[in-house]
């Protein structure tokens, strides 16, 4: 299924996790040519975001998800906050390529701390940054949702305690409650 972009006329073909409403309803190629068209939705999404100096992080100060980045809803739909900058400002993100952080910071959104990669590209600078994360044991884990259920620890503190991201206590946390 393919449709022209009413902005710039090139031509954008129908993703498989684009469900059929969702589809009928878009007009655009990328956020840049609904923002170039006057929706004005990235005027807005700079007012959520916390500029300083320019090699500073540009901490998002809106919604983050769980693993920390920013999120912003267009026509109900949930746009990673970075990538909607990065689109604004070097142009749209080529399909298989991700945004990634310099700064490994998620919820920055400063465009010098901003670079394309592949998956691969993302995966070799984690473990190249030692962000790689190793498994937690069973005991970890019953023992994470003991104490994150009792309601005295976040999942950041939990994260801390057991050499851990945020991130990898949310994961967990969602795995444990898809499972119960």
């Amino acid at each position: 299924m393919n449709k022209k972009c009413i902005m710039c006329g090139k031509e954008f073909f129908k993703l498989y996790y684009c469900s059929l409403k969702r589809w009928d309803k878009r007009k655009f190629c990328s956020v840049v040519c609904s923002n170039k068209f006057g929706t004005n939705i990235l005027s807005n999404v700079w007012k959520k975001i916390d500029i300083k100096e320019e090699d500073d992080c540009w901490n998002w100060m809106g919604y983050l998800t769980c693993r920390e980045y920013g999120s912003w809803m267009i026509s109900n739909k949930s746009y990673l906050a970075h990538r909607l900058v990065y689109e604004n400002i070097y142009g749209s993100i080529p399909t298989g390529l991700f945004v990634c952080h310099r700064c490994d910071n998620p919820s920055c959104c400063n465009p010098n701390h901003l670079f394309l990669g592949t998956n691969s590209d993302n995966v070799a600078d984690k473990v190249f940054k030692g962000r790689q994360s190793f498994k937690l044991s069973k005991e970890d884990i019953f023992e994470i949702i003991f104490m994150y259920s009792s309601g005295n620890y976040s999942q950041k503190e939990l994260g801390k305690m057991f050499g851990v991201s945020q991130s990898a206590i949310c994961k967990r946390m969602k795995k444990h409650d898809n499972n119960t």
